[in-house]
C-alpha cells in the first residue's frame, strides 16, 4: 500500500510538472503570437510608406512636367489629380510665395502666424514675432518685446541670435520661446526660400489662408474655392482683404504635397521642395528637400 501511495504521489508530481510545462509553453506561444502580430503590423506600415513614397514621387514628377510646360499657370496654387497603377494621387503645387517667409515677414504677419497657426495668445505671439525678427536682423538692439544674445544667456539657452537668414524652418527651434510643439504646428506654413514681406494669397494653401483671414476657416475655404476663377483673387474675409499680391517675377521654387489614397482608406502625404530652371545645369529641376510620407487620414 505504501508503494502504491508513493507511485500515486509520483504520478501527481509528474502531472503537475506537465501542467507547468504546458502553461509555460502557452505563455511562450502567446508571446510569440503577439510578437508576430507586431512585426506584421510594422511590416504593413513600412510597406504602406514605401508604396506612398514611390507613388508620391511619381505624382510629383508628373506635376513638375506640367509646371515646366505651363509656368505662368502655376504661379498660383494648383491641385492636380493622377491615377497611377489604379491608385489616386493628388498633388498640391504651392509656390513659396504662398507661404510665410521667415526671412521677410513683418511683425504683424508673424504675429498672426503664431496666433492663428500656432494657437498662441496675442501678447505672447507679438513677443515671439519680435524675437524672430531680432534673431535674423544683424543689429544687436532688441525690439521692445524681442530678445538679443544677452536675453538668451540670461534664460540659460545654448543658442544665440544669428544676425542672418533662417536656413531651414527648424531654425525656429533656436528662437527663445519656441518649443517643439509650437514648431510642429507652424512648420508647414512657413518657408525660408523667399524674403517676401507678405503672402500671395492666390498661391497659398488653405491652412495659410486661415492665418491671413484672421483664423476664419470658413472664409478661407470660401476664398480657396473661388480664387481659381477670379482674375485678381480679391475677397474680403474675416475683416481682412486677401489679395493676390504677386511675387515680382516667375516663381522657381515650389512645395509639392502629394497625397496617396492607399487601399484600406489610408491616405499618406509625401512632401517635396523643388527648384526649377537651373541655368548652366543639365537638369530640369533640383529637389531641395524630401520628407517621408506621413498618414494624414485613416489608420
Amino acid at each position: 500500500m505504501m508503494c502504491s501511495r508513493g507511485m500515486s504521489g509520483g504520478r501527481g508530481m509528474a502531472l503537475i510538472a506537465v501542467l507547468w510545462v504546458v502553461a509555460a509553453l502557452t505563455v511562450i506561444a502567446a508571446g510569440m503570437l503577439s510578437l508576430v502580430k507586431g512585426h506584421t503590423r510594422a511590416l504593413g506600415t513600412f510597406q504602406n510608406q514605401v508604396v506612398a513614397d514611390t507613388l508620391g514621387d511619381a505624382g510629383t514628377n508628373l506635376a513638375l512636367r506640367q509646371i515646366l510646360e505651363k509656368r505662368e499657370q502655376f504661379q498660383r496654387f494648383q491641385r492636380l489629380g493622377f491615377d497611377i497603377e489604379g491608385i489616386p494621387v493628388e498633388v498640391d503645387v504651392i509656390p513659396v510665395s504662398g507661404l510665410i517667409s521667415l526671412n521677410g515677414a513683418q511683425e504683424s504677419l508673424l504675429t498672426d502666424l503664431f496666433v492663428h497657426g500656432g494657437g498662441v495668445a496675442p501678447e505672447q505671439a507679438q513677443m515671439l514675432a519680435q524675437r524672430v525678427i531680432d534673431w535674423r536682423d544683424p543689429d544687436g538692439i532688441a525690439m521692445p518685446k524681442g530678445a538679443e544674445d544677452d536675453a538668451y544667456a540670461a534664460a540659460g539657452s545654448r543658442y544665440r541670435t544669428r544676425g542672418g537668414r533662417f536656413q531651414s524652418p527648424e531654425d525656429l527651434l533656436q528662437v527663445l520661446g519656441v518649443d517643439y510643439g509650437l514648431y510642429v504646428r507652424i512648420a508647414s506654413l512657413v518657408t525660408v526660400e523667399s524674403r517676401l514681406s507678405s503672402v500671395d494669397a492666390s498661391a497659398a494653401p488653405e491652412e495659410v489662408l486661415r492665418v491671413l483671414a484672421g483664423g476664419d476657416a470658413a472664409a478661407a475655404l470660401n476664398y480657396a474655392q473661388k480664387r481659381s476663377g477670379v482674375g485678381d483673387g480679391r475677397f474680403a474675409v474675416g475683416g481682412k482683404a486677401l489679395t493676390s499680391t504677386g511675387a515680382g517675377g516667375l516663381q522657381t521654387v515650389f512645395r509639392l504635397d502629394a497625397r496617396v489614397a492607399l487601399p484600406g482608406a489610408q491616405i499618406r502625404m509625401r512632401r517635396q521642395l523643388v527648384r526649377i530652371d537651373l541655368p548652366g545645369h543639365n537638369q530640369y529641376w533640383k529637389t531641395l528637400r524630401v520628407w517621408p510620407s506621413v498618414v494624414v487620414a485613416g489608420n
